[in-house]
Parts: structure tokens; sequence; C-alpha cells
């Protein structure tokens, strides 16, 4: 890929970066994007080729979905950028030294000097010394990729373009506007304006507008930030034309409102806010900016009387959450600015009409909120109005106080800041009522959805307070807002019934004053207090349930722990181990309602020792018996704690009650702390024996516990199998009455540690086995009555033998276990007889060792046998032989196996058995198939195949058997092709199976359906030879382009194994979108002469996925229209596939058109015709909405529905992709030549004018250009 010129510099070859640029691995993609990118000089010209490849690679990066990656390209774009100005300004400076150097020369009458061959620049003087038509050529270059590439990113900003083209693009135009606002650059020149600062136009201006309104909050807030920096940059001229920035936002913001106001949608409401803070901040003089606000008030007071006075017709038709969000914004962009005394005047009036309002919807929803089950509230009065249903009364409601909670939080905000004069300040007044009504509402709100912004502004409140010039104030005596809203906080704790595990708002009026780290409540007086209440006793007898204020207290508790705000006080740390002994003897409280909070509480304090940054499989795993999980010096007390609640669980253990359960959950805090962080060394000896005492307790989850707590002890054991046998015969020598369970937590342990040495100590455990393996073999001579009676203590006997086994796979040095025939005897449980099956399978490992690696009879009378008595049994078998022996079979076992699986397939009749034989079948034909050498006699017979295909047709099926068909039916056929290639019968079944991969993989399948068809493509073209490159019935064609198809899924996993496959067609592995593009280039090369491609073709460009002829077309007026209708839903149903993107889609097939129609036979001429006709039809239609002729100019005029303009109808997303279709098959056909070619062109440049008149979207007019 590298090698050197001379001796100064390193040549890329060009063909190896563009396959690694396109390659699947995203390090690879970001290291050879750096390596076209980086350079020590951020003046230094780019090659050509590295200007094409960043053009042809660019828009597969900003549709990748790893986040992680799309920011590393962000950061390197960045630097181009940088590099590709500054090279600009290099060249001309270059240019400009030669002219003068030149005229110099001529002025002196000597002649030029010959051109010296060419160097690098000269980074001393950072001048380049190339001839003057090299400096041009280069010059050109650079602009016009510049060009280019703001081009780019606009084309990436389309309506139906994905959240992650969106999002890439405005970061992108967001670090180009802050690298030329920097003062400190040094790439200005005159040509600055043409250069760059005109190519932002009024296409930009109406493509980020439309943005403010997208789905995306991420995508709305950047497109905002992009227009604030565009308007606030002067030299931005070409923006909105003559109109001004104003006039523009109020057009758009008409059109938003009405907008919000049919939909009454969170994302449109949103998008008004944001219209409505870009005026504020762009109106000319304060006093604009201040009657605007005023006039949002006014509207706003004029909806809360409305929803007074008619809540039910106000949810309806007038929405108050946008009016709410747009004074936020506001109020933010305020904190900025400084106002004179009589501006500062009027907006406190302001401030003080809109906390009214935040008072006055509190009033008008309160009763909504705070039902005890809002979710499905609706109050009596409402239930008649036509229209009116819970969802509509719960989302007015809860967008309502949501946003006007978040209002008061942004008002109170700058007591944060000292006071200064000209800067907008709440009074103490008004800041003790923006307190006491987030107090209020946090008290009695049951909406969960509402608590996270009420609780942040009460925390916010609470913070705020030391900051008041007088805390006290408009209170009397000594009492500041703290103690006012704690006093409050405890009424409520006693006062509120727990109707819910939550205790509603109680936690977040504790966490929230505590937040304030104030002296007055202080942190360890508030945990007092609640640990007091939540030690009192209570009793079933006593209490219905409905009012605990221990469950309450037990709430506030967990949350504080919970707070990683509160957590970096530093103050929760010495009340830990008296908080665990509290959340032990929750557990033993016979009131459901405390065990439960107990139980969380005990979650909360863990996660607070521990952290939660560790994944499920580590927390899940336990200590490895190295790291330090837990500083037991920093809590001193622990040790002791954990020893008095291993002791209190013993104490009142007995297997006989109720109490004993209860009493075996208070043990899991101190079980699970020495599991998770590993043994204290003060008092190892007693906790040891503790916990070892309950390995005999009657419950089952107790006894895993400690047997896995245990294996925390003897990890740091040298001796530990002298440990485990002291354990086992223990438990052997037990009293009868607990014999049976010590037993089994004997043998757990054995089993836990077994487990975690085989992953953190291998070596270590390889050494023990023998030893391992005399203990158990001890077991089941000295108490067979147990070993026989108790099918538990088998299966877990079992358990430990398969894993020995197993790890015997790995470990050649450490021999396998043989397993007692006394195990499989009756009586069996389910536990069991999965033992017992994946102890089949190591058994016939081992046998196939030492014999042949055949699929064994032994091996196919236990699968034969258990198919018709055990359902889980057969499926266990099959799931241990896919894990242990298809990863070692050779071609000619793996065939002897597919026939087993064939057989039992046949032969079983449970969906779910079959469904796992089919699964292994699927692995197997997969593993002969792929072998280099494969011969046609290993694979099972076609007629054995076509039989087994039948049968499973045939038959019922349910969703996993389905799947599984799915899955096998790309190897069967891949068997059926090969094993007669010259057949009429494969090829017309590869057809028909490509249809149903097609099926399998629409947009509307399941995940599991849509990733079996994925794998099963992958089996059939990995094995398939290559491609024929004539194919004259086109049988591999649906097949092929259902891959495609996979290549475009809304899923990773189905695109990356789609990718997979395509590797194998296009014989070099590519990312997705780069495979996709290139599949269809390889299609249409080889079906470019055949019919049915050309009827596919023209499907695919009319909008539909099959080529069922031209007569199932919808009509392009048709489609425009079905777009064109408004959805005033509340709630706007998602795409099931947001990756693909139709325009990019009319693009390619459009690209093939052009190639294939002009040069194809006369066998196109019928899909060319229909096509035109559908296409000019599309056109006419365009025509009547962008200029009707049934109408006079004076009715064209007052109705502005043909006026497009910002947020008008190409905006939305399915208008735009029926557009783009029309016109990308117009301009396809008019460059192709084709029949009808010319009308099309006339069309076209019809609609372009009239396009420009009724401002249509910048982008379809470019789209319209032949």
């Amino acid at each position: 890929a590298i090698y050197r010129e001379e001796s100064s510099s390193v040549v890329l070859e060009e063909t190896v970066l563009e396959r690694v640029l396109s390659h699947p691995s995203h390090e690879l993609r970001s290291l050879a994007l750096s390596l076209i990118i980086a350079s020590p000089s951020t003046t230094r010209p780019y090659s050509p080729v590295a200007l094409r490849l960043l053009q042809i690679h660019l828009p597969a990066y900003f549709s990748e979905s790893d986040a992680k990656f799309r920011m590393e390209v962000l950061s390197k774009l960045k630097d181009m950028f940088k590099r590709n100005r500054g090279a600009i300004f290099i060249l001309h400076k270059s240019l400009a030294r030669l002219k003068a150097f030149d005229g110099a020369a001529a002025a002196n009458g000597t002649p030029k000097a010959p051109p010296k061959p060419p160097k690098q620049a000269n980074h001393r003087t950072n001048i380049l010394f190339w001839p003057e038509d090299k400096l041009r050529e280069s010059l050109n270059q650079h602009e016009e990729f510049l060009a280019w590439y703001i081009g780019f990113l606009r084309s990436e900003l389309i309506p139906t373009a994905s959240f992650q083209r969106h999002f890439t693009s405005l970061r992108a135009v967001a670090f180009i506007l802050k690298l030329e606002a920097d003062l400190a650059k040094t790439w200005e020149t005159e040509e600055d304006e043409t250069l760059f600062f005109s190519l932002f136009d009024e296409k930009w201006t109406r493509t980020l507008l439309d943005l403010i309104m997208d789905p995306f909050d991420d995508v709305r807030e950047n497109a905002t930030g992009v227009l604030k920096s565009l308007f606030a940059d002067e030299r931005f001229k070409c923006l909105v034309g003559t109109r001004g920035v104003s006039p523009t936002l109020e057009e758009f913001l008409l059109r938003a409102e009405d907008i919000a106001r049919k939909t009454a949608r969170a994302d449109h409401a949103d998008g008004v806010a944001r219209t409505n803070e870009l005026l504020f901040r762009f109106y000319d003089g304060r006093d604009v900016q201040v009657a605007h606000i005023s006039k949002l008030a006014d509207l706003l007071e004029s909806k809360l009387t409305f929803a007074e006075a008619d809540l039910g017709n106000a949810v309806l038709e007038a929405p108050v959450h946008g009016y709410f969000a747009s004074l936020r914004y506001i109020w933010q962009a305020t904190a900025d600015m400084s106002f004179s005394q009589s501006e500062l005047e009027a907006m406190s009036v302001l401030q003080d009409r809109i906390v009214k309002c935040c008072q006055r919807i509190w009033a008008a929803v309160r009763d909504i909120l705070c039902d005890d089950s809002p979710e499905g509230h609706l109050p009596q009065e409402l239930e008649d109005l036509e229209g009116l249903d819970t969802k509509d009364l719960l989302s007015y409601s809860f967008r309502a106080i949501h946003e006007s909670s978040a209002l008061m939080r942004v008002m109170v905000l700058p007591l944060k800041t000292k006071a200064k004069e000209g800067i907008l300040r709440p009074s103490t007044e008004l800041f003790a009522t923006v307190g006491s009504l987030t107090f209020d509402q946090l008290s009695s709100l049951r909406h969960r959805g509402a608590f996270n912004t009420v609780s942040l502004s009460f925390a916010t409140c609470c913070q705020l307070v030391k900051h008041l010039d007088d805390s006290k104030a408009s209170h009397e005596g000594d009492e500041t807002l703290l103690d006012i809203w704690y006093k409050g906080t405890k009424e409520c704790i006693f006062a509120q019934a727990s109707t819910t595990r939550r205790s509603a708002g109680i936690p977040a009026m504790v966490t929230g004053i505590i937040s304030a780290n104030a002296a007055q409540p202080s942190f360890d007086k508030v945990i007092e207090e609640l640990v007091t209440i939540a030690q009192k006793p209570a009793y079933n007898s006593e209490s219905d349930g409905s009012k605990l204020p221990q469950v309450h207290a037990l709430n506030c508790l967990k949350d504080i722990f919970k707070s990683s705000f509160i957590t970096q006080l530093g103050k929760s740390a010495p009340h830990i181990p008296q908080c665990l002994e509290l959340a032990a003897s929750s557990l033993k409280s016979e009131v459901w309602g405390i065990r439960n909070c107990g139980l969380l509480f005990l979650r909360s304090l863990l996660d607070n020792l521990f952290g939660t940054n560790e994944s499920k499989a580590t927390l899940e795993a336990g200590w490895d018996g190295k790291t330090t999980r837990l500083q037991y010096h920093k809590y001193p007390i622990l040790p002791s704690v954990l020893l008095n609640l291993l002791r209190s669980g013993r104490e009142v253990m007995k297997p006989t009650t109720l109490g004993s359960t209860i009493a075996a959950e208070s043990v899991f805090p101190a079980l699970d702390i020495v599991r998770r962080a590993g043994p204290p060394d003060a008092s190892r000896d007693e906790l040891y024996d503790l916990v070892a005492g309950y390995l005999a307790s009657p419950v089952w989850h107790v006894r895993e516990m400690a047997a896995r707590a245990l294996c925390s002890f003897l990890l740091k054991d040298d001796d530990w199998v002298a440990a485990a046998a002291a354990i086992v015969d223990t438990s052997l020598a037990a009293v009868p009455a607990s014999r049976n369970n010590h037993i089994h937590g004997a043998l757990l342990t054995v089993k836990a540690v077994f487990e975690r040495l085989s992953d953190v100590a291998p070596q270590k455990l390889a050494s023990a086995i023998p030893r391992l393996a005399e203990i158990l073999s001890r077991i089941e001579p000295s108490d067979p009555e147990s070993f026989e009676n108790c099918p538990d203590i088998r299966a877990a006997y079992l358990e430990v033998q398969n894993l020995i086994s197993l790890f015997a796979l790995s470990h050649p040095s450490s021999s396998p276990t043989t397993t007692s025939e006394s195990t499989a005897r009756p009586p069996q449980s389910a536990l069991l007889r999965t033992q017992l099956a994946i102890a089949a399978v190591h058994a016939t490992q081992t046998a196939t060792i030492s014999a042949s690696a055949s699929a064994s009879a032994s091996l196919r009378e236990i699968l034969l046998s258990t198919s018709t008595t055990s359902v889980e049994a057969t499926i266990t078998t099959l799931e241990t032989l896919a894990a242990i022996h298809h990863p070692r079979l050779t071609p000619e076992a793996a065939a002897s196996y597919a026939t087993l699986y064939t057989d039992l397939a046949l032969s079983t009749t449970h969906p779910d058995s079959r469904a796992a034989a089919l699964d292994n079948l699927a692995e197997v034909l997969d593993l002969v198939l792929s072998s280099s050498n494969a011969e046609q006699s290993l694979l099972p017979s076609p007629e054995k195949l076509t039989e087994l295909w039948q049968d499973l047709t045939s038959k019922t099926m349910n969703p996993n058997l389905s799947n599984a068909v799915v899955r096998v039916s790309g190897p069967i056929m891949a068997t059926l092709v090969s094993s007669s290639p010259s057949s009429s019968a494969p090829a017309e079944s590869l057809a028909g199976w490509g249809q149903m991969m097609s099926s399998a993989l629409l947009d509307s399948r399941p995940f599991d359906t849509r990733i079996a068809a994925t794998a099963s493509l992958a089996s059939f073209f990995s094995s398939e030879s290559p491609l024929p490159t004539a194919d004259a019935e086109a049988t591999h064609l649906p097949a092929l382009v259902a891959l495609y198809d996979a290549l475009n899924d809304d899923d990773d996993e189905v695109r990356d194994l789609a990718s997979v496959s395509a590797k194998h067609i296009l014989t070099q592995p590519l990312a997705p979108l780069d495979a996709a593009s290139r599949l269809l280039t390889r299609i249409a090369a080889t079906y470019r002469d055949v019919p049915v491609f050309h009827d596919l073709l023209a499907a695919r460009l009319t909008g539909h996925a099959a080529p069922d002829g031209a007569d199932a077309w919808e009509p392009a007026g048709a489609q425009l229209a079905k777009a064109l209708r408004f959805d005033d839903s509340l709630f706007a149903i998602e795409e099931q596939n947001l990756f693909i993107d139709e325009v990019r889609e009319s693009n390619r097939w459009a690209a093939v058109l052009e190639d294939v129609f002009p040069s194809s036979s006369p066998a196109s001429s019928s899909s060319s015709t229909a096509l035109t006709e559908w296409t000019s039809a599309g056109l006419d239609a365009l025509l009547d909405i962008t200029s009707p002729v049934d109408r006079d100019a004076a009715a064209a005029a007052a109705d502005d529905d043909d006026d497009d303009g910002p947020l008008g109808w190409a905006s939305d997303p399915e208008v735009y992709a029926v557009c783009a279709r029309i016109l990308l098959c117009a301009t396809a056909l008019a460059r192709a030549d084709t029949a009808g070619s010319e009308l099309l062109r006339s069309k076209l440049e019809r609609f372009r004018s009239a396009g420009q008149r009724a401002r249509l979207h910048g982008l379809l007019l470019d789209e319209a250009v032949v």
C-alpha cells in the first residue's frame, strides 16, 4: 500500500486506499480518512486523488449508525476544512507572488527564469514554488471541492435523510461557522464572499428552517444553533434575499403555529418555541423584543381562560405547551442581555404575569395529574366530548406542566449570579411563589413523567435559597424557605397514602432539600429522622397497607443514596452501614410494602458502594479474587454489620413458616456484598462459618447466594480443593432434616468456584480436576438415599460433571470425568433432564474422539428417543451439540450430522424441536458447502431435502419454526443447485426462493425473521460459485434483489450480515452502503438485457418493490395526493425503516436506468413506455400544484396553498420523496433519450419556471435539471 518515492516522501496507492475507505471496519476507515486528511501543515494543498476519494466516501460516512465513528469523522472534517481553506489562501498568495515576480522581471527587461522542478511548499515562508499552470489547477480543484462540500452538507439535510445524516451535517456546518467566526483565522482573502459566504443562500435558509420542526430534538437544537450563527454574521448576505431576517421568520412562525395547533405534538410545539426565540433575538430594538414577549403572554392568558372555562375543548383546539416553551427559550436568551430601568420594570411585570399563568395551568390540570391512576383517568364531565380520550387529556396536562415548570426554573436561575445593573433577576417574592408552587406540585403529582421536570425545578429552588438576599423574607420567625418545605415534606410522609411503591413526589422533595447542602436542615438530621421513621414496627393486623410512613421514608433514603449529586457532597458514606442494617431489617417485615421498598433501598445502597459502571456480566460473575471492589477500611464498621446480619438471619430461620423465607431475604445484603467485593480480612473466619451455614437453607436462592459468596472466600485459598472437600464432607454428615439441602448447597459451591476459576485462573483449575473428580465420586456412595431420592442433587452433581467435561475440551491435559448411570433413574425433574441431555452429548464427544468423528449411532438413538418424550431435552441436546461438536467437525463428519438432523426434523412433530434441528442442520450444511473440496456425495440427497422441505411447508408452524425454515432454506437451496446445476427444477425453485427471501425481508417483518433471511442469503452466496455472467432466465435475480434490500435494512445486524454475503459476490469486503451501490451496479451489468430486470427497474423507480407490471403501479398523482394528506394525530407513527432514504434509492435506480435503457434491446421498450407515461402524468400533477391553470391569477394570489416556501408542502418527507421520484425518473428518461423524452424535457422546463415562482424547495429544483 505504501512505497517510497526518492527519499523525501511516502506515496499511498490509490487502489489500496479505495479499498480501505470502504471497508466494513470503522477503525480501518477512520485511520484511512486520517491518512488522507492529516498533515503537519494546515496550508498544504490536497492531491486531486485525495479530494476525489473524499467526495466518493463522505456520503457513506455520514449515514453510519455508530455515533462514535461519526464523531471521529467530524473531528477529522474540521481539520480537512481548515487545511482546504488554508491551501486556497496559500495558492492565492503563491500566484500573487509569481505575478509580482514576472512583473518585476518584465520591467527590468530580464528574461524569465526557466521553471524549477515542482517541490513541496516552503513551510518557512508558506509559499508554493510551483509553475503557474499547476498553481491555478490546484486552486480550481480546491475551490470546486469547497463548493462541493458545502453543497454536500446541504444535500444531507433533505427531509428524507436519516437522523444520523441530519445531525452529522449540522454539526459539521456548526464547526465550519465557528472556524469562520474565529478572529485568529489566517485564510481570509478578497474572494471569500464569492468563494464561501455566498454559498449559503436561500436554499440553505429553507432547509434549516424546515429542520426546526424535525421529530428529533438534537436536530431541532442544532438547526436553530446554525441559523443563529448565520443570521448573526453580516457576511452571509444571501440567506434571505431582500426580505430580511424578521419577515422570513415571521412567515415561518405563522406556518409552524398552524401545524402545532393542529397536531399538539411536542416536537412541533418545540419548533414553534425555537422559532419564537430566533425571532426575539433578531428583532431590532428592545422595545420590539419586549412587545414580542408581551404578545406571547397575551396569547397564553387567552388560551388559559379558554382552558379554565372548557378544558375538554381546550385540549382539542388550544394547546398551551408551545407558549410556555417559547417563553422559556426567550427567557434563556435574556440572560445575556442588558435592559434599561424602564425595560426592566416592564420585564418584571411580564415575569409576574407568566408565573401567574403557571399557577393557573396547574389549577386547571391538577385533578388530571394527581389522580392515583392518571394514565386511564377521564373526568366524568369530559366523557361525552367527541374526539377526546385519556391520551389527549393526559398529553395536554403533562406537557403543560412540564413546560411551565421548566420555564419557572429558567426564570429563577439568574439568582445564581451576582446582581448587576441592567440584568434581569427575579424578586424574592417571585422566587418564593415559584418555590411554593413547585413544592405543591411535587407533593401531589401522581404522573411519573411530570415528576422529572418538577423535581428538577424544586431542587433548583432549594439550591438557590442561599443566594437570596434574605432567605427568611416574607416569612415570620426564624424559619427559612427550606425549613418550611422540610416541615411540609414530613407532614406528607405521615399523611399521604402509600398507594405506589415509589411514594410519588415525596423522595424528590427530600433529595431537593438535601441538595441545597444547607446547615439547616442538615444532611445528618434528615437521615436520622428518616431512619427513625423507617424503623417503626408495622404489622399487617394494624394496617391495611394504605398509610405506611415507613414506605415513604425508605423510598426517600433510597433516592438519597441513588443521587449522584448528593453522593458528591461526600456526606452519605458514614451512614451506609447503619442503612444496610435498616434495609436488612426491612426485609424481615411481615408487611409486603415495607419488604419491597427495603429491597429497592438495598439495591440503591449496593449501587452506592460498588458504583453503577460495571457491566451486567461483571456484576453477575462476582469478585475475581484480585481487584479491590470495595475499600473496607473506608467503612470500619461494615464487617461487624455483615456479621450481625448473618447472625440475625440464622436466629430466626426455621424451616416451617413463611417467616423463614422472609428471614432468608434479610441475609441477601451481606451475602451479596461478600460475593461482589470478597470477604473483609477482619472476622474472616467467623464470616466464613456463618455463610457456610446458609448452604443448608430451605430456600434455594439463599443456598445459591451463599454458594457464590463462599466462592469469593475460596478464590484466595491456595488449597481451595481441600476447602471444597471439607464443605462436601460437612454436608454429607449433616442431620437428616437438612441433609438434602446441605448437599445441594455444597454442590452449588463447587459449581460456583469452578465457573469463576475457569474465567480468572484456568491453569489453577486444570491441575485440580483429578482431586475434584475424586470428591464428586464420594457423594453417591456416602449417601445413596439422598442421591437417589432427590433429583435436584443429581442435577447439581451432573452440572458440575458437565462443566468439567466442557473444560476438558479446551484443556486436553485435564481428562473428563465419567458419569454414574444412577443419575438417570427416576424421579426426574426438568433440571435433571436438561443436565442428562448435556451429559449425553459430552459422552458422545468422548466416544467420537476415541472412535470416528461422525454422528454416532448412540447420539442418533438419544435424539430420536427424546424427541418423542421430552421437548426440552431434545432442544438442550441440539443446542449443546451446536456448541460442543460443530466447531470441531470435519466436512465429512458434518455431512453425517446433516443426515441425522434431517431425519430428526422429519420424525419430530413439536415445532420447537423441529426449529432447533433445522438451526443445527443449517450450521452443518454451511460447513460442508464452504469446504473447498466438498464432494457431492457428502451432502444429503436432493430427494431427501425435497422431502424435508415439503414436509415442513405442509405442517403447522409457530414463529420460531417459521424463522428456522427461512434460515435453513439458503443452505438447502445451495445444496440443490450444486447437486444438479443444469436441471431446470432447481432454477425455478431458486427464483421462488429469492421471492420468499424478499418477502421475509419486508420492513414489517420482525427482526428475527429478517436476520434469519439474511443469514439464509449469506449461506447461499458464500457457498455459490461466482454468479453466472449470463442468466437469461434471471433465476438469481430475486435473491440478489433480496440481498440488496437487506443492505438497506433498518437494523445494523441485518445490514452487516448482508455485507458479508455481498463480499462473496463483489470479491471484497465493503461497508453496507458501499456494498449496496456496487451490488446494484453488478446486477445491472449482469441483467441489462433481461426484460424481467427492466420491469423491476421501472417498478422501483415508481416506488414499488416488486415487478408486478405497470397495471399494479399506483399513479404518481395518487401517490402525491396521498402524501399531501395532513396527519394531525397527536403521536406520529414512526416508519418501520428509518435508515433507508427514498431519494437515495431513486438516485441509484435512475443512474441504472440511464446506463441500461439507451443500450438495451427493444425488449425494454414496454417498460420504458410505461415508465414514461407514469412520469409524464406525475409531472402534470406537480404542475397542477405549482401553477394551476383552472383559476384566475387573483384567486391564485389570494390562496397560498400552491406557494411552497419554508415549511411548505414540499417540506414533508413523504411529499418530497414522491416529488424527487417523479423528477429523477423524468431527468433519467430525458438523458437516456427514450421515446417521449422531448415532452418530458418540455414539462421539466415548465416545472422549473413554475417552481421558482412558487418558491419550491431549492433542492427539488436542482433535481429537475437534465
